[in-house]
């Protein structure tokens, strides 16, 4: 495991799946890379599970890398992250403009 910092939007909202598990995904468009978030903490959960889907948001936690092969025999990586902390629902407005704003 190595701690990450992923930024995206969300592709699957976060939904609770069992007694304080929830579950969820991000996609990275300029990286083209997805990954599944696992939240444990109800806290963090609260800050997630009321987002629309396509809500840009940064995210840091814990990765998990599972390599797999799949169907026709390519290798593929499947990224799992432990969510630790929500740094931003990212706003579309830069740093600049909302200080003059």
């Amino acid at each position: 495991m190595m701690a990450v910092m992923f930024t995206g939007h969300l592709s699957r909202p976060v939904m609770q799946t069992e007694p304080h598990r929830w579950e969820g995904s991000v996609r990275n468009d300029q990286e083209d890379r997805s990954a599944r978030l696992l939240v444990k903490r109800k806290a963090i959960a609260r800050q997630l599970t009321g987002l629309p889907i396509g809500t840009q948001v940064a995210i840091t936690g814990l990765l998990h890398i599972v390599p797999v092969i799949n169907d026709q025999g390519e290798p593929r990586v499947h990224l799992t992250i432990e969510v630790t902390a929500v740094l931003t629902a990212a706003s579309k407005k830069t740093f600049i403009q909302k200080l003059f704003s």
